[in-house]
């Protein structure tokens, strides 16, 4: 079996998955401003990586990458905001049974 995946929304997906990371590590250097000269690293990695795979699988979930998107401005905005929302709770669910 052969799939066709178009080259412009692989390109995007890995670009928003490196904004997904570089997110958690910016948001944990400015929770550790000013306590540590450098901030400790541990775990950092699975953190950032479990919230950009999650954070991913619900945007795709949601129809985000779709490559012939005719619905609309309001349909993207709305379907943006529901991943979102349940990319929030999906992970609060993973944050408290871990």
């Amino acid at each position: 079996m052969r799939y066709y995946f178009p080259a412009p929304l692989l390109f995007l997906l890995i670009c928003e998955a490196f904004w997904l990371l570089c997110a958690i590590g910016f948001g944990e250097l400015l929770r550790d401003l000013g306590t540590e000269p450098f901030p400790s690293s541990e775990g950092l990695l699975l953190q950032s990586g479990v919230f950009a795979a999650i954070m991913l699988a619900v945007m795709t979930a949601a129809g985000l990458y779709r490559r012939a998107f005719r619905d609309g401005l309001e349909s993207m905005l709305l379907r943006l905001t529901l991943s979102m929302v349940v990319g929030a709770g999906v992970l609060s669910g993973v944050l408290y049974a871990f």
